[in-house]
């Protein structure tokens, strides 16, 4: 018996949130508790970290959800030897690029660190921070590759278990390392890099010993495969490696036009709610990208359409939670992030958090939007659309803004940033449905007359 749209999508959103809750209070954590062992120094010096970190993460998802596209139509169609020839391609591609990049680390952490703005004050803190991490990067990357095609293949709770598994074990031993054995800032990277070992091994052991439709093989024009995992995730990886991007161009404009500290502390604040907020959005569009594949390439309208608006109700209602909170409580988030805050910082936090607060709706439903285009195979709407809100818009309103208005305009920035980005979204949007799927009303093949589908497939039956 086939599972409804509804029933499906919340099982696959409810896995993914917990994840994203996971992965979102183990980095906070790991935060909090540098910052109380190690001062602002050891703040200042875990941001120094955040470009590569970021780095590492985007390009594991560059590969998985890049793969992960490509695997999910496949499947759909009941093709399972072209989704493990992509799987197969995705993995070698990581691979590479993977070694290459911890090569790079390896051999140039301290000056990567000094060039993402660590000084002689806060670059051997770095180091310490970075040296257990730089050893273990490529198990880093793959843990975020890996995590798609286990969801492909048919478990999701699995994948979810493996991200919770790591963030709770980052957070017993970030305690324990940190505190109990006094290693400080050395200690909560020993952890950080603990646990993407263990989410890693845990995904790995799955795939290699147990799969279920995706298998290494060998690969039919491997190159072009590649180019397709690329393209394919080429949106994902522009979202995710400019977040970094945009916040050091906000730090830098906010250091050129306010006197003090008080402003870009706010926004060290509102980084990590974003960061939050970010966190559950992947966590609802990679848990409902392989929903979306599956459907497209079955050609089923009705289900795509359903997912579509799923997806975009509940990140309506995600957005309007991190709005309220970020309205009603800027002065509690700030207490909650920073030891002993000055009086005239709390007080700051409405003049800072509220202009800002607009984005948070805006972007989760961007964001969604986005991972529907590139779910359901449209990579070249999905990557234009991604590089407008990820590279041209912020760059452009971020020196436009302070330059004709206030300079507390910067705050309303990234706000207007994602809602112009949504008004480009919508048409798109409107367009793609009616260009790529089967008219109202006209029915899919079924499996009895397609020589290639798979009754099993993702949201078959049993």
């Amino acid at each position: 018996m086939k599972a409804s749209s509804l029933s499906l999508f919340a099982r696959h959103v409810l896995m993914g949130f917990g994840s994203a809750l996971v992965l979102s209070l183990y980095s906070v954590v790991d935060a909090i508790m540098v910052g109380r062992y190690e001062g602002e120094r050891g703040m200042a010096a875990v941001a120094t970290i955040v470009p590569i970190w970021t780095i590492a993460l985007s390009v594991g998802l560059l590969f998985g959800i890049g793969g992960g596209i490509f695997v999910a139509k496949c499947l759909g169609e009941g093709d399972k030897e072209k989704a493990s020839q992509y799987y197969t391609a995705a993995v070698a591609s990581c691979l590479a690029v993977s070694l290459l990049l911890w090569v790079l680390l390896v051999v140039f952490d301290a000056q990567l660190l000094t060039f993402f703005g660590a000084d002689e004050e806060t670059l051997p803190l770095a180091r310490l921070y970075v040296r257990p991490i730089k050893w273990v990067l490529p198990f880093v990357i793959f843990a975020q590759c890996l995590t798609s095609f286990v969801r492909n293949d048919r478990s999701p709770l699995l994948a979810s278990a493996a991200v919770v598994t790591g963030g709770l074990a980052n957070i017993l031993f970030d305690y324990l390392l940190v505190f109990v054995f006094d290693l400080g800032i050395y200690g909560a990277g020993i952890a950080t890099a603990g646990s993407e070992c263990l989410a890693f091994l845990i995904l790995a052991i799955r795939l290699l010993f147990f799969p279920k439709k995706l298998r290494l093989v060998k690969v039919d024009f491997p190159f072009k495969k590649a180019l397709d995992v690329l393209r394919g995730g080429f949106p994902s990886f522009v979202i995710d490696a400019s977040s970094g991007v945009m916040a050091l161009l906000m730090n830098r404009q906010i250091v050129s036009y306010f006197e003090g500290n008080e402003a870009l502390a706010v926004y060290g604040v509102i980084g990590q709610i974003s960061f939050v907020v970010l966190s559950f959005s992947y966590g609802l569009a990679h848990a409902v990208q392989p929903l979306i594949g599956n459907a497209m390439g079955k050609g089923e309208r009705g289900k795509v359409i359903n997912y579509l608006f799923l997806g975009l109700g509940v990140s309506s209602l995600l957005g309007l939670v991190a709005v309220l909170v970020s309205v009603l409580a800027p002065e509690g988030l700030v207490a909650l992030f920073v030891l002993d805050p000055d009086p005239t910082l709390v007080a700051a936090a409405d003049t800072y958090v509220i202009p800002y607060s607009g984005a948070f709706f805006f972007m989760v439903l961007n964001v969604y939007l986005l991972y529907f285009f590139m779910s359901s195979g449209h990579n070249a709407v999905a990557s234009i659309l991604a590089i407008l809100r990820s590279v041209v818009l912020p760059v452009a309103l971020l020196f436009l803004f302070p330059a004709f208005l206030p300079p507390l305009s910067l705050f309303y920035a990234i706000p207007a940033v994602e809602l112009i980005s949504l008004f480009f979204s919508f048409p798109v949007n409107v367009w793609f449905l009616r260009k790529r799927l089967p008219p109202r009303g006209e029915e899919p093949m079924s499996p009895s007359e397609c020589p290639l589908a798979d009754p099993k497939s993702v949201d078959g039956g049993k």
